[in-house]
């Protein structure tokens, strides 16, 4: 089809942004989509802060009276900082104070995705369908335990996974 963009923005208290764009159309007889989004905010509280990106599209590599098959991929970013809990007097006297034990407490999350599907006309009533998906994340994780009212301990941890699926489907009529 003829191709077709819509844009989108807004924003709102705390430096709150919110923006899209999302395109769909035609190329060279390929069916496309792609989408990017990008939300960020201060946060209510100091050192609150959180950022997330994404772009994600699909194209269609083939198709034919009897097959398809397309692509997909996706991909999203988030970044968090954490404040932490506050005592009881210090929220009284400043509800967007952060405690200094939790300074380094943040998130990074990278998730991504990627999908070949299609579909195969065995007979007037017969179809073969899949697809095989790869997916990733990787989470860099800063997190602090109180220990006592004094002192805190503070561990990065980055946490990691893969996993590949596939799956077959015959439908008969």
């Amino acid at each position: 089809g003829e191709p077709a963009t819509a844009m989108s923005m807004s924003g709102g208290t705390f430096g709150s942004i919110d923006a899209g764009v999302h395109s769909h159309g035609d190329i060279g007889g390929r069916a496309y989509t792609l989408s990017l989004s990008k939300h960020q905010n201060s946060g209510y509280r100091e050192h609150a802060e959180r950022q997330a990106d994404g772009a994600s599209g699909s194209l269609s590599l083939f198709e034919s009276d009897r097959a398809r098959l397309g692509l997909t991929i996706s991909q999203h970013w988030t970044r968090s900082d954490t404040p932490g809990p506050l005592a009881q007097t210090v929220a009284d006297t400043d509800p967007r104070a952060s405690s200094p034990f939790y300074g380094l407490d943040h998130a990074d999350d990278r998730r991504s995705r990627q999908s070949l599907t299609g579909a195969y006309e065995l007979s007037p009533s017969t179809t073969l369908s899949g697809h095989v998906t790869r997916q990733f994340r990787r989470s860099d994780v800063t997190r602090t335990l109180p220990l006592t009212p004094d002192f805190a301990d503070t561990k990065q941890r980055e946490l990691q996974g893969n996993s590949l699926s596939a799956t077959a489907k015959l439908t008969a009529d």
